[in-house]
């Protein structure tokens, strides 16, 4: 891991319990996790952000300069977090957040592109991302619909938003 000019990670709350860092994680200047973090791997956090307590960050995630996440929040894996945003809800994988307050602006397609995922995979992304937002339906029927899809990418963000307790962020309607 990488820890730039005054980076503060906070200790865990209570005893037995941690706030962790995966591998090759990048906090650049100023950055502030809370207690009882958690960071996966290969995590970009650029200056000035700060997460609050119990967040939890998936691989490869990337969070611009400026951006606060409230507590308890849980970010997807390769999700990019637009600068100066304000994170108060989960932020989906493999999403672009942006906003104060955040929306979601897009799937992540240059992350997902540079993480070596092929045309396929982006495209049955892209297909999860339209059931979700482009559909009028239910969210229980729009997830059913999701668990169908027979791509990992695709079950992940189903059991993202299956194990959200915060809610998620949406699009901008």
């Amino acid at each position: 891991n990488t820890l730039r000019e005054f980076v503060t990670i906070h200790r865990a709350s209570q005893e037995k319990q941690a706030t962790t860092l995966g591998n090759e994680n990048y906090l650049m200047a100023q950055v502030h996790l809370g207690h009882d973090c958690e960071l996966e791997n290969n995590v970009i956090i650029a200056p000035s952000s700060g997460l609050g307590g119990f967040v939890t960050v998936e691989d490869r995630a990337f969070i611009s300069g400026g951006v606060m996440v409230h507590q308890f929040v849980h970010i997807g894996t390769l999700a990019m977090l637009g600068g100066n945003a304000k994170i108060t809800q989960d932020v989906l994988p493999y999403m672009m957040a942006d906003g104060n307050p955040a929306h979601i602006s897009g799937l992540n397609k240059v992350g997902l592109r540079r993480a070596g995922y092929k045309v396929a995979d982006i495209t049955a992304i892209k297909k999860a991302y339209q059931l979700l937002f482009n559909n009028e339906s239910k969210l229980e029927d729009r997830l059913n619909q999701l668990s169908q899809l027979d791509h990992a990418s695709a079950q992940h963000l189903a059991s993202f938003i299956q194990a959200s307790k915060r809610g998620f962020h949406r699009d901008k309607a």
